[in-house]
């Protein structure tokens, strides 16, 4: 397992073993759980379990916050996309977004290779995916 320090609020932790690497982010984070801390995992539900865990002892984890990747790039970059006049965009909204290309598409004459499936139900969905 390789340790090498980050910097004074944290560090990156390389091993095979997925037990080193928890016990390792456990023995990091339990003396600094009071402190207040933010755990980034591959999924929500991964967060929750390790927070769980940690708090198994009777330790209280009110001050952790948990979020996945993903979450803590939106989170990060919302103000700088309000500042541009952007807003991030998911679920119907994408669909919507995705709708109206596709319209703006056909109406142009630009869709030659997904012309016959276009109006197909289903289609704006599959884009915004």
């Amino acid at each position: 397992m390789s340790v090498p320090p980050l910097n004074a609020v944290g560090r990156i932790v390389t091993a095979a073993s997925a037990e080193a690497r928890l016990g390792s982010a456990r023995a990091w984070l339990g003396p600094r759980a009071e402190e207040g801390a933010l755990v980034v995992a591959a999924s929500r539900g991964a967060a929750d379990d390790f927070l769980l865990d940690l708090s198994a002892g009777g330790r209280g984890v009110f001050g952790l916050h948990r979020r996945t990747l993903p979450q803590l790039a939106a989170e990060l970059s919302i103000h700088r996309l309000a500042e541009s006049g952007r807003a991030p965009v998911a679920g119907l909204g994408l669909e919507a977004l995705a709708a109206r290309a596709i319209a703006a598409a056909l109406t142009a004459d630009e869709l030659s290779y997904l012309s016959p499936v276009a109006e197909a139900p289903g289609m704006e969905r599959a884009l915004a995916r």
